[in-house]
């Protein structure tokens, strides 16, 4: 079996349970998380050496044009700035909001990547239930 990648050793504590049991990943370039609401969290390295967390959420038509979404979205990213940041950012086109965070993997200590993991989700999951 070969060794486990960089981003792979990265998400191990991610994947302890309280027993202490670890689950182990199979090696790829990106992993994806179902969360509630049926949001996806993709976890990647992009760039090289960097931590990817990135989650599409949908928004109901007529939020696009809503001056609330804006303001909505702003509070997000305000709130977002704790460290390490979770930002949030409107795709007209698609008509989706894409939530994403970076870090490099060297700040990547097990505490701030489960902190930045649930910060993440639990905003995404309440963003996207007030966009829908």
């Amino acid at each position: 079996m070969p060794a486990p990648s960089k981003l792979a050793q990265i998400l191990q504590p991610l994947l302890t349970d309280d027993l202490g049991q670890k689950a182990e990943l199979e090696n790829a370039e990106g992993y994806s998380i179902e969360l509630a609401e049926g949001l996806t969290l993709e976890i990647s390295e992009s760039p090289v050496g960097h931590l990817l967390l990135s989650c599409i959420l949908p928004v109901r038509p007529t939020r696009l044009s809503d001056t609330e979404t804006l303001s909505v979205l702003l509070q997000a990213n305000l709130l977002g700035m704790d460290y390490p940041p979770v930002l949030t950012g409107l795709l007209p086109e698609q008509q989706q909001v894409v939530q994403w965070s970076s870090l490099p993997f060297h700040q990547l200590e097990p505490e701030v990547l489960k902190r930045l993991f649930n910060r993440f989700a639990l905003q995404a999951e309440k963003l996207a239930a007030w966009l829908v």
